[in-house]
Formats: C-alpha cells, structure tokens, sequence
C-alpha cells in the first residue's frame, strides 16, 4: 500500500506570501513506483474538501496555487499498484499539515496630524487607515524622525489598529519631523506609509493663537510622499488587471491585484474606489467604508465614493451613517436622482415613510431623462400606497402619517 504524506511538518503553521508554492511530500521506498499523487485542500479545518488534482510527475515536489488567501489544509493521496494510500478525506477528516496563504500586503494611509494639548504636555493626534483581510490584534508600528538627517526613533509598537493614537511629545522635541506608519498583517506582508514634514513649533503656536490646527504651509505638507513614476506605473498595470477581475466577477482576486496596486501607489484614487466595491462584494463591509473614506480624503467630490459608502454603511446597518453620506452628495448634486432614491431607502430602512415617500418623489421627478431611476421611484410609491390600503398608516419617528 503506497503512503504519502507532507514533508513540511512543523510545531508552528508557515506562512506563505505567494499565491504559487511548492508542497514537499516523501513516499515510503517500498511503495514505490507510483501511479499518481492527488492532493485535497481544505480552508475550513476539514469541513469540506477539495481536489486540486494530480502532481503531473509523481515526484516531491508539488506545485499548489491557492485559489484565496486564508488557513489551508492539506492531504495527500498516493496510489501504486496495490491501490491508495486511504480514502480521499471526508467531512471531519484532519489535515496532514497546514499553511497560512496571504499574499497582499495591507493597505495604509496616515491621515494629518493634529496637535492637542493635555495638562503639562504638548500632544499630537496622529490618525491612519489600514486595511487588510488578514491583520492580527496589534500590527501597528509608528516613528518619527527630525528633519533634516535625524535617525527613524519609534514612537510606539504593537499598537490595535484602532485608527488613532495620541502621542505625548518630549519637552525637547522641537522643529519639523516626519512620521511613518507599519503595518504588518499575519502572514508577515509589511507595508509602511509617511506623511510629508510636520512642523511642531507651527502647529502648536496656531493651536495656542486660536488660529487653524494646521498652517496652510503645513497642510501642503501633510500629504503622502508622492510615488516614483516606476511605482505609478507598475501601480496602474496591476489596477488594470483588478479591473478585469472585476469586470468578470473575481472579486477576490480584484481584491488582492488592487492591494498590490496601492501599496505601490496609495494616491490612486478611483482604485480605492474599486477596493470598496469589491470588499463590498465579497461581504467585508467594515474595510469596505475605510477604502471608501481613503478615496475621500483624497477627493471630497468623488460621486462613486459617497454611494460606495453609504451602500456598505446600510449593508452594515448604520443606517444613519448610510443618510449622512448621501445628504453630503446631495448637497454637492443636488439633482442625483440615484441617490434620492437610495436616501428613501434609507429611511424606509430606519422607519420613516415620510421622508421616504419625499425622497421618492424627488428621484421620480428631478430628472425626466432617468427612465430607470423614474421607475423604480414610482413602483416604490405604488407599493406603499398598497401596504397602506392594506395594513393603514405606517408609524414614523415622527408619528403617523396622515394623508
């Protein structure tokens, strides 16, 4: 009886940052020749199982591409002319050995800094977003430098990714400094970003003036390093790639190709906005909004953006975030008939019919060219009017609604 197993076992899981990788595996001397190596994986610790197929030449060792990232588990099956080394593995069945897959180093963005003040001592506000589908509880590293030629000192280590921190200044920390953010996500993908030279003495002096937190010459400041061309370039070729991932509905795959894109190039804005899409796709509602919030923070303007966000926000039930993002495109397109409609969906969702039916209105009758959007808006009324002459006035926040 042939028997084939993993040569990879270790006390601890490996983690692997490739999509592609080899699996070693050794077959007992008796058991040989052989007439074929099968491998199964699992990503849901041996509930289900699937076949990725035969090792072409029958030889450790194994070449495995992963469909996703996540916790794999492997199994092997080797059969000779006695037969199999056992039954392929069923519901329940353990892996012969496992591996972490994640390919796609985190996302991240550090947002301007504000200064503060606490009794004694001057405090900076320092605010970022990370995301990433594979973070541990305290991936975040934050350091500083003085400008001009000061060494990286850390700031702080082994931080949550909470999006904020306030950090206490020495006494003697004085002039212009740059920040850095790290994140590093489970499979150990490491990706940093740094924002442009914070003047401490100009923001604390405006802060005491009662003036802006920040000067306008260190707002200019405060922006991304801007990428080098070579990394715009190789940036936009992978966000290409997401695109047809997108366009044929791997959502997943889109996910990692933009990832890789704006770690290369973070002030990519329409792919943010493709990030949001796809997370929302794939149900990751939460790093949905954050990639969303990163393509605003970039363009405060950016239609595709405030309806990204507001749709995860609803999906995630923050039905009153979902309202605020759409009334703040609706004062910038006043006649976005799509987002009237959506805003009375949103307050059908929180209980209010009036507001709704308004909304409705407004998408039915501002723009006499959006058929579509025309339609829908009137079959929503139609069937309001229907529950009503059925069940009678429906409750609002603002009491019943009367006719």
């Amino acid at each position: 009886m042939a028997a084939a197993v993993p040569a990879l076992a270790t006390p601890e899981i490996p983690k692997v940052r490739s999509r592609t990788f080899e699996i070693d595996y050794h077959v007992n001397e008796g058991a040989l020749p052989l007439r074929g190596v099968q491998l199964w994986y699992t990503l849901d610790e041996g509930v289900t199982w699937h076949n990725f197929g035969f090792d072409p030449d029958g030889r450790s060792p194994m070449l495995f591409t992963a469909p996703q990232e996540g916790l794999y588990g492997f199994f092997l099956v080797a059969t000779n002319d006695a037969g199999a080394s056992s039954e392929p593995p069923g519901s329940g069945r353990r892996p012969q050995q496992s591996a972490f897959v994640d390919y796609t180093p985190p996302v991240v963005q550090l947002h301007p800094v504000r200064p503060g003040a606490a009794p004694g001592s001057r405090v900076l506000h320092l605010k970022w977003t990370a995301i990433d589908a594979n973070l541990g509880s305290r991936p975040i590293e934050i350091a500083y430098r003085q400008l001009p030629d000061g060494r990286w000192e850390t700031v702080a280590r082994a931080l949550p990714n909470s999006g904020r921190f306030d950090w206490r200044l020495d006494g003697d920390l004085h002039g212009r400094i740059m920040l850095r953010i790290s994140v590093r996500d489970k499979g150990g993908n490491r990706s940093e970003a740094a924002l442009g030279a914070s003047d401490l003495d100009a923001l604390f002096a405006s802060r005491n003036d009662g003036g802006p937190a920040t000067s306008p010459a260190s707002k200019s400041a405060e922006k991304p390093e801007v990428p080098t061309e070579r990394a715009r370039a190789r940036g936009q070729r992978l966000y290409e790639q997401a695109r047809g991932h997108l366009a044929r509905g791997d959502h997943r795959l889109a996910v990692s190709r933009l990832r890789d894109a704006l770690a290369l190039d973070p002030t990519l804005a329409p792919a943010l906005v493709d990030l949001g899409h796809a997370l929302y796709s794939v149900g990751d509602y939460e790093d949905s909004i954050n990639a969303y919030e990163l393509a605003l923070a970039q363009d405060s303007r950016l239609r595709s953006a405030f309806e990204g966000i507001a749709q995860s926000f609803a999906a995630s039930k923050k039905y009153d975030k979902a309202a605020e993002h759409l009334h703040a495109l609706l004062r910038i397109e006043p006649k976005d008939v799509q987002a009237w409609l959506r805003l009375g969906d949103v307050e059908m969702w929180r209980g209010d019919e009036l507001s709704a039916r308004d909304h409705y209105r407004k998408a039915a009758t501002l723009d006499p060219d959006a058929h579509e959007v025309i339609s829908q808006a009137r079959l929503r009324l139609q069937n309001l009017d229907l529950v009503r002459s059925h069940v009678g006035p429906l409750v609002t926040r603002e009491g019943p609604d009367h006719p």
